[in-house]
């Protein structure tokens, strides 16, 4: 068997495990959905200066799960676009190497989770 992925802009990931037996696939079809952002701020991390802080969400999905990278900007709010329902799991990587992960719950609407880092 194979796995699809279909990824586009704007669009959640999907992803779909198809069997073939040498044989054509003429009915096969992915849908794309619009992507859910999540959002959200670091409290408590100073960005200034050449510090970063990286951040990204994995999708619980077993055995296969979507990873979606996002951005922090220097006043640490971060963006995760294109997120599809479910549940998943925010990961901030710090600059000392720590990280800070959380779960969240994605529905039809944008979430906001600010991160407590210290």
């Amino acid at each position: 068997g194979f796995r699809l992925r279909v990824e586009a802009p704007g669009f959640a990931t999907e992803q779909s495990d198809v069997r073939v037996s040498g044989a054509a696939v003429p009915d096969l079809a992915l849908s794309l959905r619009p992507g859910i952002p999540i959002t959200g701020r670091l409290i408590g991390l100073d960005l200034r200066g050449p510090r970063r802080a990286h951040v990204q969400a994995r999708s619980t999905e077993i055995p296969r799960p979507v990873r979606l990278h996002g951005t922090v900007d220097q006043y640490g709010v971060y963006r995760i676009p294109d997120a599809s329902p479910g549940t998943w799991i925010v990961r901030v990587d710090l600059p000392d190497r720590r990280f800070v992960e959380e779960e969240v719950t994605v529905t039809s609407e944008p979430v906001r989770l600010d991160l407590e880092v210290e």
